[in-house]
C-alpha cells in the first residue's frame, strides 16, 4: 500500500501542475494561487475537522503556529509566487525537474544552518542530481519549443523556478520545527495552508487585485475548473497520499518514488505540449531522479 500511494503521490504532482499551469495560461498565475489556496484550505479544514474535531487548530501551541507559520508563508506563498509562474515561462516539465531537486537544497540549507554532517554518499547524491539537471537544461534548443523561442521570458522562468524551489526547502525545514513530537503531519499542512491564504488575499487587498480575481474565475468557468481539480490533485489528495506511503513504507522508499514526477512528465510534456524529448532529457531526468534517490537511501 504505502509504494502504490506514493506512486500515486507523483502522479497527483503531475495533474496537479498539468491543471495549475492551464488554469494560469487562462487567468495569469497569481489568480491561480489566490484561488488554489482557498480550495485547498477548504478541502484540508474538512479532514481536519473529520480527523480531529477542529477546523482550524486553534488549540495548537503559539511556537508550532510560529514554525508552521513561517514554513508557509515561505514555502506556500513567496516560493509559489515564483513557481507557478514559471509553470508558464519554461513548462511543467522543466520546472518539475528543477523543482525534484529540492532535496538538494534541503541537505545543504541543514548544513548550512543547523551543522547537520554530510556522509559521501549525500555528497554523491548532490553531485549527481545537479549534473542531471544541468544536463537537460543546457539542452540544445527545439526549434519547435514555443517556450524557448522566448528567451527573455525563459530565462526569468529559469530563475522564478529556482526561487520556487528555495522558498520551499525553507518552508520544509522551517515546518520540521513545527511539527515534530506526535503533531499530525495533516493538521500542520494545514496550519502552513492558512498562514499562505492569509497572505495570498491580504496582499491582494492592499493591491486591489480582490475584485480582479473573483471576476476573472467568475467568467472564466473553465479556469475555475481547471483550479478546482489542481487543488484536488495537488494540496489535497498528493498530501494525502505522501503521508499514506510515509506511514506503510520505508521513508526513502515512499520519498524517492513520490519523487517520480519528471519521469512521468517525460511523455505527458511530448503528448500535451508537442515538446520534443531526446535521449539527452530522457538520461538527465533518470540521472537527477538517481541522485534523488541516493540521497533519500543512503545519505
Amino acid at each position: 500500500m504505502g509504494e502504490i500511494a506514493s506512486l500515486l503521490t507523483s502522479i497527483c504532482w503531475v495533474l496537479s501542475a498539468l491543471f495549475f499551469t492551464e488554469g494560469g495560461k487562462r487567468v495569469g498565475s497569481m489568480v491561480v494561487n489566490r484561488v488554489r489556496m482557498v480550495f485547498g484550505l477548504v478541502l484540508l479544514a474538512l479532514v481536519n475537522w473529520l480527523l480531529f474535531g477542529e477546523l482550524i487548530p486553534l488549540s495548537a501551541a503559539p511556537e508550532r503556529w510560529l514554525w508552521l507559520g513561517l514554513s508557509g508563508l515561505f514555502g506556500l506563498a513567496l516560493g509559489d509566487i515564483f513557481l507557478f509562474q514559471s509553470f508558464l515561462w519554461i513548462g511543467p516539465r522543466r520546472a518539475m525537474l528543477i523543482i525534484a531537486g529540492v532535496p538538494v537544497l534541503n541537505t545543504l540549507l541543514a548544513w548550512l544552518f543547523f551543522s547537520e554532517v554530510l556522509n559521501i554518499y549525500a555528497y554523491v547524491g548532490i553531485a549527481v542530481t545537479v549534473a542531471g539537471i544541468f544536463l537537460v537544461l543546457s539542452e540544445k534548443e527545439d526549434e519547435n519549443d514555443i517556450l524557448a523561442k522566448d528567451r527573455k521570458n525563459f530565462s526569468k522562468g529559469l530563475v522564478f523556478c529556482l526561487l520556487g524551489a528555495l522558498g520551499q526547502s525553507a518552508g520544509m525545514l522551517l515546518a520540521r520545527h513545527g511539527i515534530g513530537g506526535e503533531f499530525p503531519a495533516l493538521t500542520g499542512t494545514l496550519i502552513r495552508a492558512v498562514v499562505a491564504t492569509l497572505v495570498f488575499w491580504l496582499l491582494a487587498l492592499m493591491t486591489g487585485k480582490v475584485k480582479k480575481t473573483v471576476t476573472a474565475v467568475k467568467d472564466d468557468r473553465r479556469a475555475l475548473l481547471l483550479i478546482a481539480l489542481g487543488s484536488l490533485a495537488g494540496p489535497f489528495l498528493g498530501i494525502w497520499l505522501s503521508l499514506t506511503g510515509l506511514k506503510f513504507t520505508d521513508v526513502g522508499i515512499a520519498s524517492t518514488l513520490q519523487a517520480l514526477a519528471p519521469v512521468i512528465m517525460l511523455p505527458v510534456a511530448h503528448y500535451l505540449y508537442k515538446e520534443r524529448i531526446t535521449g539527452r532529457a530522457v538520461l538527465g531526468t533518470l540521472l537527477s531522479l538517481s541522485g534523488v534517490g541516493v540521497l533519500f537511501l543512503l545519505a
